[in-house]
């Protein structure tokens, strides 16, 4: 059984991780791989020149929705999918890419269930597809040990100026403002406006584009508000972050007793979360869902911090506290690891996760 993956550029080498551990995990279950690149023409030109025709593939897997405009061999996407299965593999809500699948007979892969709900709101089939890890990569033999760990508590988040967000939804401010600001994900606030159902209450605004737009800003409005909310109450409880990300630096007047460091490439990232003593992790826009910043960490042999229910509930005792991060021993800090790690062995890998949809082709 073959499979193709179609990529693109993509920032700080996060979906050239995920590709190379999701190919590594499919080789353990007998499924070979190709990539095609649709970064620009020479990429595309290049990845292609050693692909098989793609009725020999039995699946496609597209990041993000890229490339399904493209042929390949005088064969478009959408005639193959036709006869064989088409996934999207998206690593942020829906609403920010749909436009490059919607109408296409695609099965999207979502980190989050609430993605899902709103997929299906849309017409879209959807499954419930989060962060995992490469079972094939996992070892415990790198970990460093907690007395040799740094005492770093490591954010990897970008600068978000909810300034310009807000700017943005001025003309709109009227009618959406005291929704948004109610709102705590992009979820409530489709919520809020009736575009999504709310218990018993139907959804009774359709999406169309206009709406889509305004809630593209209102889901950045509302992460922006998240990590500045997120770094004050961290102040508040005497925890130090080394915030890394593009413009980081952009928070330090407003919460000076954290560090700030420029974005890295995502092996780089990786290895400062291995030494660090905590991931910290937030999560406005999937608060029902894995993200790297849980899932990475603890292959790495270190605890994710956060206050996110979700994350709780899936590792327990190894989603760390802000109370916890201040006490925890060398034996608590090393129980609670064992406990995440051999969840996320047998639980969350992308071989345990992409086995179940392979059995059905």
């Amino acid at each position: 059984m073959k499979a193709l993956f179609i990529t693109g550029s993509n920032q700080y080498g996060v979906l050239s991780h995920f590709l190379s551990e999701m190919r590594a995990d499919l080789a353990l279950l007998d499924i070979e791989t190709d990539q095609l690149d649709v970064a620009n023409e020479e990429s595309i030109k290049i990845s292609s020149t050693n692909l098989s025709e793609l009725k020999n593939y039995s699946f496609i897997v597209s990041i993000n929705g890229m490339g399904l405009s493209t042929s390949v061999g005088g064969i478009t996407i959408d005639e193959y999918s036709k006869e064989h299965k088409v996934y999207v593999l998206l690593v942020d809500h829906p609403l920010h890419l749909m436009t490059r699948f919607i109408g296409s007979n695609v099965t999207v892969l979502c980190i989050d269930q609430e993605h899902v709900g709103f997929c299906q709101l849309c017409q879209i089939d959807a499954i419930y597809f989060p962060h995992a890890v490469a079972e094939s990569h996992l070892s415990t033999n790198n970990f460093i040990n907690f007395e040799n760990k740094s005492n770093e508590i490591i954010y990897p988040v970008s600068y978000f100026n909810i300034d310009f967000y807000r700017e943005k939804l001025k003309p709109v401010w009227n009618q959406v403002g005291s929704a948004l600001e109610q709102a705590t994900s992009i979820t409530r606030f489709l919520q809020n406006i009736s575009v999504l159902p709310m218990g018993s209450r139907p959804a009774t605004v359709p999406l169309n584009e206009n709406i889509r737009r305004i809630s593209v800003f209102a889901d950045f409005f509302i992460r922006a508000k998240s990590r500045l909310l997120f770094l004050e109450e961290c102040e508040e409880n005497d925890l130090v972050l080394t915030v890394i990300g593009n413009n980081s630096m952009k928070y330090q007047n407003a919460f000076p007793t954290h560090k700030y460091e420029e974005s890295v490439r995502f092996d780089d990232l990786k290895e400062r979360m291995r030494e660090s003593k905590f991931v910290a992790h937030n999560s406005p826009g999937f608060e029902l869902g894995l993200h790297e910043r849980v899932v990475v960490p603890l292959s790495l042999g270190t605890l994710p911090l956060t206050p996110v229910n979700f994350i709780k509930k899936t590792f327990g005792e190894s989603a760390v506290s802000f109370q916890q991060a201040k006490t925890l021993t060398h034996g608590e800090y090393t129980e609670r690891l064992h406990m995440g790690y051999n969840k996320l062995s047998k639980e969350h890998t992308w071989r345990s996760q992409w086995a179940p949809l392979i059995a059905e082709l």
